[in-house]
Parts: structure tokens; sequence; C-alpha cells
């Protein structure tokens, strides 16, 4: 009897230490998750800018007609 008692004993006791490391892994995931959104949050942020001043270089080009020939010649040729 004293005997399966130390065994439950020594298994609880196992138990919850696995609990208590379960608990800080899981906790150290969330901050890494937290970490994770940031960082992509900031990349899409970035994307968006450079998406932006792209499409503002864009638009800035000149619309000139003989460059566009030239250029579809080029790859036509391709």
């Amino acid at each position: 009897m004293d005997a399966d008692l130390i065994s439950l004993e020594l298994k609880i006791s196992k138990l919850i230490s696995f609990c208590a490391s379960l608990r800080n892994e899981n906790s150290d995931l969330r901050e890494d998750l937290i970490t994770s959104r940031q960082n992509v949050k900031a990349l899409q942020d970035k994307m968006l800018d450079a998406s932006n001043q792209l499409e503002k270089a864009l638009q800035s080009i000149p619309n000139n007609d003989a460059l566009e020939t030239v250029l579809l010649k080029s790859a036509n040729s391709l």
C-alpha cells in the first residue's frame, strides 16, 4: 500500500512538473507569435510603401509612343 502511494505521489509530481514546463513553453510560444505578427505587419507596411513608390516612379515616366514602339519591337524579336 505504501509503495502504491509513493508511486502515485511520484507520478503526480512528474505530472505537475510536466504541466509547469508546458505552461512555460506555451508562454514563450505566445511571445514568439506576437513578435512574428509584428514582423509580418512591418513587412506588409514596407511592401505597401515600396509598391506605392514604384507606382509613383512609373507614373513619372513620360509617355513616349516612339519609346513604346521600340520596346515592343525589341520584345517581339526575342
